[in-house]
């Protein structure tokens, strides 16, 4: 918890690192593994709720209320 308030904060005094960008793109495109090799745990989380992916779209958590999906379709309707 403490690692992703201090990348945060790093984010806010310093800007966005490319490593920050690369984890948004991979998430834009559901590159799971790229997300896991970008977590900040080292993946290891990811990797184990990755068990539950839902092949191609996306993880059970979320399913159609895809934060990154909804975003998708209300922009391509504008």
């Amino acid at each position: 918890t403490f690692k992703i308030a201090a990348e945060f904060a790093d984010a806010m005094k310093y800007g966005i690192s490319e490593r920050d960008r690369a984890m948004d793109e991979a998430r834009d495109g559901h590159d799971w593994e790229k997300q896991f090799g970008l977590a900040i745990d080292g993946g290891e989380r990811a990797r184990q709720k990755g068990k539950n992916l839902i092949k191609g779209t996306g993880c059970t958590m979320c399913g159609k209320y895809c934060a990154v999906d909804v975003m998708k379709k209300y922009l391509n309707k504008m």
